[in-house]
């Protein structure tokens, strides 16, 4: 365990089932999520309509899956530590080069709509998933892990660390 900068924040290996990858916890905040998700990875700059409904049903796996393993609607006025690793299986992806930065801005808006939805919110009817804050997302760590061997390996791992204001 290594401890950052000024908001005392954990670095440190963590495992989850066969999958190990590094993570950023705030040392006597909650851990909110540890949750693996797996599916193919969507990017954010999809071409095609086949691109963007693929987006749209990754962001929603991603919510649902999160909303489902909080304990309550989260307030987004927090301060939150994301971290976010992807495993991806390249055959999937054209075997070409994968630009982690448009993959992981759908991740985090869809972490944000699982965190502050209300329970009652339909989330396979959201379409815009810039209406939920994640300004208090203040530490964010992005790991790209080995690459799957298999389609059905290919997941992102997600840490959620809080600390309240």
């Amino acid at each position: 365990m290594v401890r950052i900068g000024r908001n005392d924040l954990k670095f440190k290996k963590i495992k989850m089932g066969t999958l190990s990858l590094h993570s950023i916890e705030f040392p006597k905040g909650d851990i909110l999520i540890k949750e693996v998700i797996y599916g193919m990875i969507a990017n954010f700059t999809p071409s095609t309509p086949t691109g963007r409904k693929r987006l749209q049903d990754w962001k929603r796996k991603i919510s649902i899956q999160i909303r489902s393993r909080r304990e309550r609607i989260e307030d987004p006025k927090s301060t939150f530590a994301i971290t976010v690793g992807m495993k991806f299986h390249t055959h999937l992806h054209g075997e070409q080069n994968l630009d982690l930065d448009n993959y992981s801005k759908p991740i985090i808006d869809a972490i944000a709509a699982g965190l502050f939805c209300n329970e009652k919110e339909d989330l396979s009817k959201i379409t815009n998933y810039n209406q939920f804050d994640d300004s208090n997302f203040r530490h964010l760590y992005v790991e790209r892990l080995s690459d799957a061997k298999e389609p059905s390996e290919e997941c992102v791992v997600i840490v959620v660390s809080c600390k309240s204001t």
